[in-house]
């Protein structure tokens, strides 16, 4: 009797070792696919920049916007005022600007959901080579629909004191500047659609 119950207990000692480390590695397995807070997760982002974003600044009062000209799409110098009576969406933007090349495709998309709705799309490249870079690059990227045009000399964008690239003006129909936003942004949301409506809707008849 004594032999038997000698023989046993190294058994039930390996089984418990072994159930306290299965317990053990269970334990691990859960801890490890369990998920994330809040807190301990990432969020998406457009050159680190959290696409949770506010929506651009709205100026509690409408600012004038300086006569400014830049070039157009097809080589011809173009007054920003030929715009009034329109919604303009003004977006500085270069192809050197990593932050504005993430930004591009979201701007097209939304040029394409707003066309007809009197709101006018102008992606001011401040590239020094002007059509020469930058009709190139928007062919390769898959951008060349987008409603281009160029500022090489950076005359337009100190004339609405841009420190930063990529920087968007939202210009209101009668040509004030009613908000503007510095940094990448994705335009093509929801809530952008619903203020550009709201814009549209209180556009009043141009100056002439």
């Amino acid at each position: 009797m004594n032999e038997n119950r000698t023989t046993k207990k190294p058994a039930v000692g390996g089984l418990v070792v072994l159930l306290a480390i299965l317990s053990a590695a269970i334990l691990l397995i859960v801890v490890i696919s369990a998920p994330q807070s809040s807190k301990d997760r990432a969020p998406a982002s457009i050159d680190g920049a959290a696409l949770d974003l506010p929506l651009p600044t709205l100026h509690e009062m409408t600012r004038e916007v300086p006569v400014i000209t830049f070039t157009d799409g097809e080589g011809r110098k173009t007054l920003l005022t030929a715009f009034q009576g329109q919604v303009v969406v003004l977006n500085f933007w270069a192809t050197w600007c990593a932050p504005c090349i993430r930004e591009l495709p979201s701007l097209m998309r939304l040029a394409e959901t707003m066309k007809d709705r009197g709101v006018a799309f102008i992606a001011l490249s401040e590239d020094l080579k002007g059509a020469e870079v930058v009709v190139p690059f928007l062919e390769k990227n898959g951008l060349s629909g987008l409603p281009v045009a160029y500022d090489p000399k950076g005359t337009a964008a100190r004339a609405l004191r841009v420190s930063r690239l990529p920087s968007t003006l939202l210009i209101d129909a009668s040509g004030m500047e009613v908000g503007r936003f510095d940094g990448a942004y994705e335009w093509d949301r929801p809530r952008i659609l619903a203020l550009l409506e709201e814009l549209t809707e209180a556009a009043t008849t141009p100056v002439k």
